[in-house]
């Protein structure tokens, strides 16, 4: 919108430019050919001056792209130079001491070269290898390849692995967790801090790793039951080993695991009460949303954040409603026991999927039910047309929607009363409604008054 907006003032200043040097350039003998002139010479203002600001925008933008790429391409070459051996180690580190990479440089240098080939074929020493990558230690995923150059000692990849394993979340750092998962010298903190964070694929290393402690394999076992419909966890709280196992992933330094923590299906009431002192408003929130949160929880982070569960929860539905956070939200809607004001906000809601779980809930005013039976979108007026709890009005003015999938389930819905159930059996096909789509309606009327 804003593109076309911009588009259509430049038209219009080239309009009154050319049109004003028109005013004054041509002759005013003849009044009538003066203004004929001093249009056409707006108009052609009009077409010129978009043409030309396009055209200097393309050549500036062609010319930066150009220096950008040209600046990317020497870099790709001092590197490749570097690394053959062809400039000294006090050069190199001077250079790169003293001069970034650029964005284009890097992204070539991680993407482009050919590490495999390179580092067979370099003709570096080994202090210059580690003093290459001390003076690129800014350039993680730059270093995970050099790491594996033919001069560097299996434990000093294990150090610098060891360094970086608080930024584990990183997409470079895969190399990093391969190192540190499968190696027996590294120390058990940090394979409890892989455990904690990083992808199941790299756990599963960390536990069949010989050094690993108890307690990391404990943690890949809880991770794995997050979303299990049965856990499958052999021990619990009391257990020394699982409570410390609990505890670790609770205090954890990243705030995505103790969010992990505090949306676990299986989660003891102790660990929430810990994760209740969080500094975090979405662990908060996810705490209070767990089916497994006790009433002393409850009161302790009213006393923390000094409102309302009610309130803390409205709060997390007005001040955000990006798509990014749409799963908190859908599970608020789920949440039993909700206001009719936090439940008016989230029939409201941009993402279709939180205003479909408003739709599913049988504690429903007659007003949102109605708001909602008119939504923009089908899915959410076809959960309104199921629910049992809608009330006949809503359900009669739900008999005209032109959605296959609203009138089926209006038809299957044990609350529709007689009269919307004969309506439907006259349905025709139209709009989004074929032969098909009526020949299952039908057979869900008749099925429904069977079941009566």
């Amino acid at each position: 919108m804003y593109i076309i907006q911009a588009i259509l003032m430049v038209v219009v200043i080239g309009f009154v430019i050319f049109s004003l040097l028109g005013m004054f350039f041509f002759s005013k003998e003849n009044f009538g050919l003066y203004i004929v002139k001093t249009c056409a010479a707006g108009f052609i203002g009009a077409i010129l001056t978009p043409l030309a600001l396009g055209l200097f925008n393309y050549g500036k933008d062609y010319l930066e792209k150009s220096i950008r790429l040209n600046t990317a391409n020497k870099e790709f070459e001092y590197f490749e130079k570097t690394l053959s051996g062809a400039i000294t180690e006090e050069e190199f580190v001077s250079h790169y001491g003293e001069n970034d990479l650029s964005g284009y440089g890097k992204q070539k240098l991680t993407f482009e070269f050919d590490y495999q080939k390179k580092l067979k074929d370099s003709g570096l020493k080994t202090n210059e290898v580690y003093s290459l990558i001390d003076v690129l230690n800014k350039y993680p995923e730059i270093i995970s390849a050099l790491l594996f150059h033919p001069a560097v000692s299996v434990q000093y990849r294990l150090d610098i692995a060891t360094e970086l394993v608080d930024s584990i979340n990183n997409m470079y750092y895969f190399t990093f967790l391969r190192i540190l998962s499968k190696h027996e010298n590294t120390p058990p903190e940090i394979l409890i801090k892989i455990a904690s964070r990083a992808r199941l694929f790299y756990v599963e290393m960390v536990v069949e790793n010989i050094n690993a402690p108890k307690i990391a394999e404990i943690i890949y076992l809880i991770r794995k039951d997050a979303n299990r419909q049965k856990s499958q966890l052999s021990g619990d709280y009391d257990d020394p080993d699982y409570k410390n196992a609990w505890d670790t992933l609770a205090s954890d330094s990243h705030e995505y695991v103790r969010l992990k923590v505090a949306q676990h299906s299986y989660v003891p009431p102790e660990v929430l009460e810990i994760l209740a002192e969080d500094q975090s408003n979405d662990v908060l929130c996810w705490v209070l949303l767990n089916e497994n949160i006790s009433g002393k929880t409850k009161k302790k982070i009213a006393s923390k954040t000094g409102m309302t569960n009610e309130e803390l929860l409205y709060q997390h539905v007005t001040s955000d409603e990006s798509y990014k956070h749409r799963t908190k939200r859908q599970a608020i809607a789920k949440y039993y026991n909700l206001s009719k004001r936090l439940l008016s906000a989230l029939s409201k809601d941009q993402v279709t999927a939180v205003r479909r779980e408003v739709a599913n809930r049988h504690d429903l005013s007659s007003d949102i039910c109605l708001k909602l039976s008119k939504d923009r979108n089908d899915s959410v007026r076809a959960s309104i047309a199921i629910n049992p709890n809608t009330p006949n009005a809503v359900i009669e003015s739900l008999v005209n929607d032109r959605h296959w999938e609203v009138l089926l389930n209006l038809a299957k819905n044990p609350s529709t009363p007689l009269n919307v159930l004969e309506k439907l059996r006259g349905v025709e096909p139209s709009g989004w409604i074929d032969g098909f789509h009526v020949k299952d309606i039908i057979a869900a009327v008749d099925a429904n008054l069977i079941s009566r």
